[in-house]
């Protein structure tokens, strides 16, 4: 059977952003010396430098140059409502992955291993993950996550040696929110693609499944490989384990995502968006920090993310207090 995909009118990127995605955001706004960080970020052009850069090397997607893909980036563009639809590039690459460059006017970066080895929807998942990137602005502070040690040397110079204490907060910080923002573009490319199945493929195939085992991949068996790195969570050691190993990561783990996007399909706002389903005012929805019907509970722990109802005093997870208290 044929599903008809939809485009999403009105979409709003608060409607989906991952609430920790947010939350990150605030506590990395309130680091010392980011605003000098954004400073020297605009006064050396890095933005420009490093948009050059990929317009430079890469082979952009037209309706002439690949109008297959640029057919599907068009049409991954109008299914997200997007207000500026960036140019497409594609690098030679072996490894599927793909990147969004540019904080004015954004551009988008596919690997040659991305468009060889998933198949459409697949494709359209890792194009909707970019675009929520450009969709939610995070770009400029992505940017500065990868480029930060060349920036802190530059800051450095500039504040007698306390630079170097000044990148390695803000690096943490950076990082700590790039992590999350890759769940909330994990959901942007599910409302791409609108196919849930195709999203954990694409995890899968990410994650280091080889091209031979590509047509006989088990997404069933991978999610529960997912719900069972959830529950390392109960013990105290596998916690920190966890925490040290993507300290200084820019993605968390592809299981991790599969976990996250899975909770957001089943438990979260996945179909009120898709069917448009609005609030009582004419608001979109956005996804709750607090339980319906209780805006004194949190629905997330405020310490792991996990999911948490109106009973729990501790989230099971990460043994952690709930919080409790007005918005």
């Amino acid at each position: 059977m044929i599903t008809i995909k939809k485009d999403i009118k009105g979409l709003r990127a608060e409607e989906y952003e991952h609430p920790l995605d947010r939350k990150a955001l605030e506590k990395l706004k309130n680091t010392p010396g980011l605003e000098t960080l954004v400073r020297k970020f605009n006064k050396y052009s890095m933005d420009k430098i490093l948009k050059v850069s990929h317009t430079g090397s890469n082979v952009r997607i037209t309706e002439k140059m690949f109008p297959e893909l640029y057919k599907l980036f068009q049409e991954s563009c109008q299914r997200l409502d997007m207000d500026y639809h960036p140019d497409l590039y594609i690098i030679q690459e072996p490894k599927i992955n793909a990147f969004a460059a540019g904080v004015e006017e954004p551009i988008v970066v596919i690997t040659s291993g991305a468009y060889d080895l998933l198949d459409r929807d697949e494709l359209i998942f890792i194009l909707g993950h970019e675009l929520g990137h450009v969709k939610s602005e995070h770009v400029l502070y992505h940017q500065m996550a990868s480029y930060l040690p060349y920036i802190g040397n530059i800051i450095g110079s500039a504040t007698l040696g306390l630079g170097s204490l000044i990148s390695t907060s803000l690096e943490l910080a950076l990082l700590n929110w790039k992590r999350k923002s890759e769940f909330t573009s994990d959901r942007a490319g599910l409302l791409c693609c609108q196919n849930f199945t195709s999203v954990i493929t694409s995890l899968m195939k990410m994650g280091g499944a080889p091209p031979e085992v590509f047509d006989r991949l088990d997404h069933n068996a991978f999610l529960q490989q997912a719900r069972e790195f959830e529950g390392f969570d109960e013990d105290n050691f596998d916690k920190f384990a966890k925490i040290f190993s993507v300290m200084f990561a820019t993605h968390p783990w592809t299981v991790m995502r599969a976990a996250e996007i899975e909770n957001w399909y089943n438990y979260g706002r996945y179909g009120d968006i898709l069917v448009r389903k609005i609030e009582s005012g004419g608001t979109p929805f956005e996804e709750p920090l607090y339980l319906e019907g209780d805006n004194d509970q949190l629905n997330f722990c405020t310490k792991c993310g996990s999911r948490i109802n109106k009973d729990m005093k501790f989230c099971t997870k990460c043994g952690s207090e709930i919080v409790r208290g007005g918005k």
